[in-house]
C-alpha cells in the first residue's frame, strides 16, 4: 500500500530507543520493574500462552504470571520455566 504526502513522520533508530527505555540497576528485584499477567492459551492452543509469556519477559517485564487452564501448564513450564502460575 502506497501512502502519498505523508507528513509529520519520523524515523527512530537504536540509540533513540534505548534513549526512552529506563535503566535498570544491578539491585533491582523482579517486583520493582513491573509484571504482567497473562490470560491465554488452552489445550488446543496452548503456544498462545507461550508467545504471551516469552514476549512480557522478553519486553522486560520483571515477573510474568499466567492463569491457564491445567492442560497448558506443562506445556508452558517447559518451554518457559521463570513463568510463574496461577
Amino acid at each position: 500500500m502506497t501512502i502519498n504526502n505523508v507528513q509529520n513522520v519520523e524515523t527512530i533508530d537504536d540509540k533513540r530507543v534505548t534513549s526512552l527505555l529506563p535503566v535498570r540497576t544491578g539491585d533491582m528485584h523482579k517486583w520493582s520493574v513491573g509484571g504482567v499477567i497473562g490470560v491465554a492459551g488452552s489445550p488446543a492452543y496452548p503456544g498462545a500462552a507461550a508467545l504471551v509469556c516469552r514476549a512480557a519477559g522478553r519486553a522486560g517485564a520483571g515477573i510474568v504470571l499466567l492463569a491457564t487452564s491445567r492442560g497448558v501448564v506443562g506445556a508452558v513450564a517447559s518451554a518457559i520455566p521463570e513463568v510463574a502460575f496461577i
